[in-house]
């Protein structure tokens, strides 16, 4: 049993938050009818947030594969599972981006593409060339797209700090690459800017948080360091609403400090890292109260 009566429009991304562009992401998206991009960066720089935003202006159905080792071939393609008395075929999300290509533009993300064993990136080689298209052998079936209607950006991280299986040439071969940083290190007072509308801090706040997290990520992209991964804008989010929610409970001596312990030092390092980082933070931060009172 089979059916394919999909809503497509229940698909396209809401999206109240503004992307800051750290060069010209979105025009080289924009330029390409049907482009097959891959996002490289550090985790939190936006990579998935790009996508997603792209998706959202142009009101396009986003279609998105979440790159895991576990992710088996069937959740791209599709396979069939028993409802009641009857078998009935599931599509898979690559397969439903390809129905979708068929009617309208759409968008498919393979997010942290390198985290996909190699049998599963393999499924992408003909869907992302063009032959736009996959095939289901279970149903003796060949779904094809159109390759003008189905943008494909696949994300990736880098780096030893990052659990990933190598990305077969292949596949890596049929993107174009566009690499994003931290946003503060490209742009900083799109940074700062992004913290105020996001977290309705005051500009002398976010000037300071953005800076502080740039020294910390200026030591991480060095390689002499023990740290080896900088603060992501998501933490740095996190650490400014902590920063004001703690001000306003009165919880700790110096609010930025307690909540970068919280926000930062906690959910990012261990180790030496640690101490390193927190070195930076105290060096940036720890602040007379009279000065504390006058930025929070």
């Amino acid at each position: 049993m089979l059916e394919r009566n999909y809503e497509w429009d229940a698909r396209i991304p809401r999206i109240n938050d503004v992307y800051y562009e750290q060069g010209n992401e979105l025009k080289k998206f924009k330029s390409v009818k049907g482009g097959r991009w891959r996002i490289e960066g550090p985790t939190g720089c936006g990579k998935t947030m790009l996508a997603e935003f792209f998706a959202a202006k142009r009101k396009l159905p986003l279609f998105t594969i979440q790159g895991r080792y576990t992710l088996n071939p069937a959740d791209l393609i599709g396979r069939p599972t028993i409802a009641g008395n009857d078998i009935i075929w599931i599509d898979g999300t690559l397969t439903k981006a390809l129905l979708c290509s068929q009617e309208r533009e759409c968008v498919l993300l393979v997010d942290e593409i390198n985290r996909m064993e190699p049998r599963s990136q393999a499924i992408l080689l003909e869907a992302a060339d063009y032959r736009c298209q996959v095939t289901i052998e279970a149903r003796d079936e060949v779904i094809r797209g159109i390759p003008e209607n189905l943008y494909i950006i696949s994300t990736l991280n880098r780096g030893g700090a990052y659990f990933v299986n190598r990305l077969d040439a292949a596949v890596e071969g049929r993107f174009s690459v566009i690499i994003l940083d931290y946003l503060g290190l490209k742009n900083r007072e799109a940074e700062v800017e992004l913290l105020i509308e996001r977290c309705g801090i005051k500009y002398e706040l976010a000037s300071l948080l953005v800076e502080t997290a740039n020294k910390v990520r200026v030591d991480a992209k060095s390689g002499k360091s023990v740290v080896t991964i900088g603060i992501p804008t998501r933490n740095l989010i996190n650490w400014a609403n902590l920063v004001l929610s703690y001000s306003k409970h009165g919880i700790g001596e110096n609010p930025v400090i307690d909540a970068a312990k919280d926000a930062v030092i906690d959910a990012l390092y261990e180790g030496q890292a640690r101490t390193t980082v927190m070195q930076i933070i105290l060096g940036m931060c720890d602040l007379p109260r009279n000065e504390l009172i006058q930025i929070i």
